[in-house]
């Protein structure tokens, strides 16, 4: 099965995912995408984008958050979604590759001057599209496999 077969299948098992959430588990999942995206020094325009929806709506989202009862009030598209799930990859993967904490959080906003990312923040590749994303989260997953054979 090739990597784009296995995305597409992903996404589609997504909308399953998001029909079977209540509002509370909701809010807990947004409460969390939204905590790293912050770490990782995006503001509030960024987080928008990278949400793929306004700063209106972010600030509608965060708001729901702040008093109980703690209740995610929204719709979400399933690129919205989508990206949710792929920020929370992320994060995984920087946790797991990077096991002192904050580290995963320094790598996602300093420049790689590498080959890999020529230049570029790593915080960048989520202000572009779910493409973007999807390679993050797959160069974080390939570190983690290969800093497990060593």
């Amino acid at each position: 099965m090739n990597s784009h077969t296995t995305d597409q299948a992903a996404l589609e098992h997504t909308g399953d995912v998001k029909k079977r959430l209540s509002p509370e588990q909701l809010a807990a999942v947004f409460d969390q995408v939204s905590s790293a995206l912050r770490r990782w020094g995006l503001t509030t325009t960024e987080r928008a984008k990278a949400l793929h929806t306004s700063t209106r709506t972010i600030g509608r989202w965060e708001a729901s958050l702040e008093e109980p009862p703690r209740l995610f009030h929204g719709r979400l598209s399933e690129e919205q979604f989508n990206r949710w799930s792929l920020i929370l990859g992320i994060h995984k993967g920087l946790r797991i590759v990077f096991a002192t904490p904050g580290l995963g959080d320094q790598f996602m906003q300093s420049a790689n001057h590498g080959p890999t990312f020529v230049g570029c923040e790593p915080r960048e590749l989520l202000l572009r599209d779910q493409k973007g994303m999807y390679w993050l989260r797959r160069y974080l997953d390939a570190m983690h496999c290969d800093s497990a054979d060593m």
